[in-house]
């Protein structure tokens, strides 16, 4: 046993040498600091975590983020979503389960839902950001499992650069809970997951179905909170 361990130790040495990771962010070599090896220490150092309540819009019956969208933090969401680099979504999820102020949030929760993507754009992007979120979550203490319970039923334009009516109107009627999940939604208290929100109201959209189909509390937890646009 001990001589396996230290072959596989001599292997990732090696490895480390002659393919050392990169900080997503600076692109120095990201081999110390709490996220490596997707951040070097420093960025590590700098990641604007603030694990804090944030406004989201009715019928949400709340918000929380792990982060702010800046910085190495804002990098790593960008890769994971743009980039395909899974590795980061995993990292943040298992962040997000253990952040103390969110805790009771996911105590509490009894159905974890990542936000959909419509169809064309999870095809073109070949993977789902919030669920690969969500599966992090649920791999590192959040109990249950992620439920791909809502389905986008209406593609919209990208919310970027929206102001608030006009998000609110982009996304209106966009989302439908699943038939076949209906039973699982109803009383439930959800736990929404997305990577990130600025004024909410694509979660907002996402929950007016979650409550028409009975559920008993939605509230929104993102791996990062974005300054609403003008603000």
């Amino acid at each position: 046993m001990e001589l396996i361990r230290a072959v596989r130790t001599a292997v990732g040495d090696f490895g480390n040498v002659v393919f050392p990771a990169y900080c997503h962010s600076c692109n120095r070599i990201a081999d110390e600091g709490r996220w490596a090896p997707l951040l070097c220490g420093e960025c590590s150092d700098s990641f604007p975590h603030c694990d804090q309540v944030v406004a989201v819009p009715r019928p949400l019956d709340g918000g929380h983020a792990l982060s702010r969208f800046e910085g190495p933090a804002k990098d790593l969401i960008v890769s994971l979503k743009y980039k395909g680099l899974l590795r980061a979504g995993g990292a943040i999820g298992a962040r997000m389960a253990i952040a103390p102020e969110a805790r009771l949030w996911l105590q509490r929760s009894e159905l974890i839902v990542p936000m959909p993507l419509h169809w064309r754009r999870r095809w073109s992007r070949g993977h789902n950001q919030a669920m690969t979120l969500a599966r992090g979550m649920v791999k590192h203490g959040v109990w249950g499992r992620a439920r791909p319970v809502l389905a986008r039923v209406r593609a919209t334009r990208p919310q970027v650069g929206l102001g608030r009516r006009f998000r609110m109107a982009n996304v209106s009627g966009a989302f439908a809970v699943k038939k076949r999940a209906v039973a699982r939604v109803q009383g439930a208290r959800v736990l929404l997951v997305d990577d990130v929100v600025t004024t909410g109201a694509t979660a907002a959209a996402a929950a007016v179905a979650l409550k028409k189909a009975g559920a008993r509390e939605v509230r929104l937890y993102a791996a990062a909170w974005a300054r609403p646009p003008g603000s």
